[in-house]
């Protein structure tokens, strides 16, 4: 889905993790609905096939906004 083997995905996720903080339970607020592998692959999957947000959404089984919220989360420190 994402074209990165899984130790590249986990050195990903470890990389994003140190700069997200505590994405499974945060401080503030609500918790996420996807846990962070899924929402890194969500985002991933989204830019490597060029989908829009609803169709990701339905994919992961979630809405359209929660997936363009973790786009404008994830996507900037992807970058």
């Amino acid at each position: 889905m994402t074209g990165l083997t899984s130790g590249q995905l986990a050195e990903l996720l470890g990389r994003v993790r140190e700069v997200v903080g505590p994405w499974e339970d945060p401080p503030v607020g609500r918790p996420h609905v996807l846990c962070l592998h899924d929402a890194l692959v969500a985002v991933l999957f989204g830019l490597r096939h060029n989908l829009s947000d609803d169709v990701v959404a339905e994919v992961f089984g979630c809405s359209q906004a929660t997936i363009t919220r973790y786009h404008q989360v994830l996507h900037p420190i992807l970058r």
